[in-house]
C-alpha cells in the first residue's frame, strides 16, 4: 500500500524555471500567490495537489520535466508572467 507521500498527484501546478533574467523578480525566489490561489481551491474540492516552483528551487528544464515525470500526476497546470509563456510551452 502507498503511503500518501508515494501517491501521485492529481494535479501538479508547475511555476516554470528562469534561463536568464528578465526581470527583477526572475533573479529573487518567489511564491506564486495565484498557484496556491488554484491549489487551496482544487485541495478544498478534495484534489491531491502539489506545487512544483521551478523558480524558487532553482530548477533547470531538464530538472524540472524530471521532477513532473517523476510525480506522475494526472494533470499538470502552468503559471507564466508573459515574459514566462515561452519556456511554459515549452515544458508543456
Amino acid at each position: 500500500m502507498l503511503t500518501p507521500s508515494e501517491r501521485r498527484p492529481d494535479v501538479l501546478l508547475v511555476s516554470p524555471h528562469v534561463d536568464r533574467i528578465v526581470q527583477v523578480r526572475d533573479a529573487v525566489p518567489s511564491k506564486s500567490l495565484g498557484l496556491a490561489y488554484i491549489a487551496a481551491a482544487l485541495g478544498e474540492a478534495g484534489a491531491r495537489v502539489e506545487v512544483l516552483d521551478g523558480k524558487g528551487l532553482g530548477l533547470g528544464a531538464t530538472a524540472l520535466v524530471e521532477r513532473i515525470v517523476e510525480r506522475r500526476p494526472r494533470l499538470v497546470g502552468f503559471t507564466a508572467m508573459t515574459h514566462e509563456l515561452g519556456r511554459a510551452a515549452v515544458l508543456a
